[in-house]
């Protein structure tokens, strides 16, 4: 059975402890939101925060989602 991508979410926070777009993006998910949203309406506990980040080209914010289960 080949998983979702809710599930995937999911499991890639479970083994390492949270996701950003950009982990999500490198196994093919590119509508982090949605899926968090879905995973939510589904009854799970999902903290979210703002992380700062700085380049050579700016810098800005970007969205870290962890369980809180």
């Amino acid at each position: 059975m080949r998983a979702t991508q809710n599930q995937k979410v999911y499991d890639y926070m479970k083994e390492h402890g949270g996701i950003s777009q950009m982990d999500a993006i490198a196994f093919g998910c590119f509508r982090l939101s949605a899926r968090i949203h879905d995973l939510r309406a589904a009854g799970h506990l999902i903290k979210s925060e703002r992380r700062a980040f700085r380049s050579e080209n700016g810098a800005g914010y970007y969205a870290y989602y962890s369980l809180a289960e």
